[in-house]
């Protein structure tokens, strides 16, 4: 729950997917930043946060799944950012392109433009796969 995230470091499962969120930067704006020179400032009050993640398919359609796992930081106040608004280049981007079969893994990082204030009160709210339930990991 919100008010009881899992841990960073759990294995989180769907049906067809495990995935670990082996490390959160609340601040990792300036790494953000280098990775491209397309890569905006944040907006004035924000910054970006970096989720590493490590996936593995254990699924077993034939022709392979692609990562559409979902990250979304929902701040203490509730409300949700994605960073699908801001797209941005992070720095060893998890490739969500790559068609996997069963046993193959992947790992990278997202980038999500957050509320700089009070950003270590928030959670992760993510899914493994776009049909898994949602389930919250802590930040820190």
């Amino acid at each position: 729950t919100r008010e009881n995230p899992y841990a960073v470091g759990t294995k989180i499962s769907s049906e067809n997917w495990d995935m670990t969120i082996t490390n959160v930067t609340l601040d990792a704006t300036d790494e953000v930043l280098a990775e491209s020179e397309l890569n905006e400032t944040p907006d004035s009050g924000n910054q970006y946060m970096m989720i590493d993640v490590e996936m593995t398919y254990t699924g077993d359609a034939p022709d392979g799944e692609m990562p559409m796992a979902t990250f979304e930081y929902v701040s203490a106040g509730g409300n949700t950012f994605d960073g699908l608004d801001d797209m941005v280049v992070a720095p060893n981007a998890l490739d969500t392109l790559e068609n996997m079969y069963n046993g193959a893994s992947t790992s990278g990082s997202i980038a999500i433009q957050i509320p700089s204030e009070d950003a270590e009160a928030g959670v992760l709210a993510v899914n493994p796969d776009m049909l898994a339930d949602k389930v919250y990991v802590a930040v820190k």
